[in-house]
């Protein structure tokens, strides 16, 4: 039997990428019984947007909430090993957002505590719920474009330095790295997502004259995939004025173009399907200024998950840790100046936690 999760909500931070979530929640009716910030701006903030919370500074005191049966963390990623811990400890299951944590060590020592308390661990990848998203997913699992040669990824954003100004925005310490682990992490996801893990990866990175931060605003790397295609990445935050991510898949049969939330599809007779909306302008001037509706249908999917069909670990561990992995690959190859092999994507960090306890029926 699967475990029980009350249905109340803690939200632990209520900074920039709270917004979306605030939004999403509240479309959802979800009960959020807590938010934790200690800054009083953001406290009055959330007390606006989610008037049925209460607001403290003490992640202790949301989580031994009985009624708490999710915690859902949006603060900086180095707080995220020790929030979750603490949130598998008192038995909620995890919502994070993106990344996991800010290396591939500290993500596998954040996975542990979820597989040892038996809780769901699920990471915000709002992209792999853009509408056209599964429709193209169908179409590469089908077959329709053919064995596929070529995917290439483009992530041509700004920021302008006001952004960077924030403390700790754009370190290593903080945030892990720069655009890679920020911005592109969600567009790097779905592409594996949709065409498989990557075998291979060299890259360059660094940060332009438009930015003074400490991690790159720009990474360029050329590509091999698991199943045999190449390929190329470009993210940035250096390209004034920002314009729309871009995933080309190219096959036998046909050309999958992804952009932003417009699919286009090429047949091999060079007919063209169009799918979603139309491509815009690019992203927003400012990060959060853009719909919240790719948040509220992951948020859906993954409440519901946590309801119903917990979300294994194992799972979770191999997803999430994968765009981290491609990550540090490209910062070590553009590092040591050559090319990086993967290793094929597994829960090995699993194994050295030992047996995952059984657990039936409600909560103990």
């Amino acid at each position: 039997m699967a475990r029980r999760f009350a249905p109340g909500i803690a939200v632990i931070g209520a900074g920039m990428a709270s917004a979306p979530h605030f939004r999403a929640l509240r479309d959802l009716g979800a009960d959020v019984r807590w938010v934790v910030t200690g800054d009083e701006e953001r406290a009055a903030r959330a007390a606006d947007r989610l008037p049925g919370a209460r607001v403290t500074a003490s992640v202790e005191e949301a989580l031994a909430d009985p009624q708490v049966g999710t915690a859902l963390i949006l603060t900086p990623a180095n707080t995220h090993l020790d929030l979750i811990s603490m949130s598998a400890d008192a038995g909620k299951a995890v919502i994070v957002e993106k990344p996991l944590e800010i290396s591939v060590e500290r993500a596998r020592q954040a996975v542990a505590p979820c597989y040892r308390a038996g809780v769901p661990l699920a990471v915000v990848f709002q992209h792999r719920h853009r509408t056209v998203t599964p429709l193209l997913k169908d179409m590469i699992d089908r077959g329709d474009l053919g064995p596929i040669h070529a995917v290439e990824i483009q992530v041509p954003w700004w920021r302008d330095q006001s952004y960077y100004d924030e403390p700790g925005r754009g370190s290593y310490r903080r945030d892990g790295g720069g655009v890679l682990m920020t911005q592109a992490i969600h567009v790097l996801d779905l592409a594996m997502h949709l065409c498989g893990p990557v075998s291979a990866v060299c890259a360059r990175t660094r940060t332009t004259a438009c930015h003074r931060m400490e991690a790159e605003d720009l990474a360029v790397a050329a590509v091999e995939w698991h199943g045999g295609a190449l390929g190329t990445i470009l993210a940035s935050t250096a390209h004034r004025p920002g314009f729309s991510d871009v995933i080309r898949v190219a096959g036998r049969d046909g050309t999958a173009l992804l952009e932003g939330c417009h699919l286009r599809v090429w047949d091999e007779r060079g007919d063209l399907q169009e799918h979603g909306s139309a491509p815009g302008d690019g992203p927003p001037a400012h990060p959060m200024d853009f719909p919240h509706d790719d948040h509220r249908r992951f948020l859906s999917a993954a409440l519901k998950a946590v309801e119903h069909s917990p979300v294994p670990s194992q799972f979770v561990a191999a997803e999430a840790l994968r765009p981290l992995e491609l990550i540090d690959a490209m910062e070590r190859s553009a590092h040591l100046g050559r090319w990086i092999e993967l290793g094929m994507p597994s829960a090995d960090c699993l194994a050295e936690i030992g047996p995952r306890p059984v657990t039936t029926g409600a909560d103990p």
